[in-house]
């Protein structure tokens, strides 16, 4: 069992990929809800980095916006 604290990009990456690897994790994150705003803008290196561990790119089918 592995303890993630901070539910952040960094924190739900990690978990995903231990998750992936078959190995349990549990996140601890303080907010008990994501800020109206919030968002994240990732690069083409970030996206290449997510490829890498199997994280497929959004291309944004089924959002609404």
């Amino acid at each position: 069992m592995v303890t993630i604290i901070g539910g952040g990009i960094a924190g739900t990456i990690l978990a995903g990929t231990l998750a992936r690897a078959g190995l349990p994790a549990t996140v601890y994150e303080r907010r008990s809800a994501v800020d109206a705003g919030a968002f994240l803008t990732l690069d083409s290196r970030a996206h290449a980095a997510l490829g890498e561990l199997g994280i497929e790119r959004d291309t944004g089918r089924g959002t609404r916006w």
